[in-house]
């Protein structure tokens, strides 16, 4: 809020208050733009406030014990509160103008890579699964079957990478539990991915 006094004659002044317009639609927050799931406690929160508000503030508590005051912005960085390898939804808490209707949004946090139990290939044969060209080198490549088994504790495997090298810049696949890949060697590298974002470690699997 923006407040002005303008001088008048006989010494009168007038008091003049500007409000900051709040975005188009309902009056809230969202964590991460409305995702479902984390990696990070660092995250975002974007704002609409109510007009005619001036500051508003947030906390991990409802009883907003740990609070902090922000002058009003369409986005805010906040730090969710860790509870390690447990699965539940952070919740944050925003009031305006230090009163009134409270807000709320949550998300869950999951600071957990997953697991790789097994991993190993066969021929793939005549086999109808989904074929994948996940890896960077094609040329004279062997067809194999990649089984895999993983597991996450909290958010779920999501996504795999395959290829003949550790590389970031593989395509990260669907999860399949039995995939058909092109093997141009004698190994492949495998990792997976949880809905958060997690990666395991990458996992050698030898071709006989």
């Amino acid at each position: 809020m923006l407040r002005c006094f303008l001088q008048g004659t006989d010494d009168a002044k007038l008091d003049t208050q500007f409000y900051l317009e709040p975005r188009p639609g309902i009056t809230g927050f969202t964590i991460n733009g409305g995702d479902v799931y984390t990696n990070d406690p660092r995250v975002q929160l974007s704002v609409r406030w109510p007009f005619g508000n001036y500051f508003m503030t947030a906390s991990n508590d409802g009883g907003f014990g740990k609070s902090k005051d922000f002058d009003l912005q369409d986005t805010i960085p906040w730090t969710l509160q860790s509870s390690g390898p447990e699965r539940l939804p952070k919740t944050v808490y925003m009031i305006f103008n230090g009163g009134g209707n409270r807000y709320t949004d949550d998300i869950i946090l999951d600071e957990t890579a997953p697991v790789i139990s097994s991993a190993t290939v066969g021929d793939a044969g005549g086999s109808s699964i989904l074929g994948l060209h996940s890896l960077s080198i094609r040329g004279h490549a062997r067809k194999v079957t990649l089984r895999v088994r993983a597991r996450d504790r909290t958010s779920g495997v999501a996504r795999i990478q395959v290829g003949p090298r550790k590389s970031r810049k593989l395509k990260k696949l669907k999860f399949r539990s039995r995939i058909r890949v092109n093997a141009p060697g004698r190994k492949l590298w495998v990792r997976v991915f949880d809905r958060a974002g997690n990666g395991s470690r990458w996992k050698l699997v030898r071709i006989r």
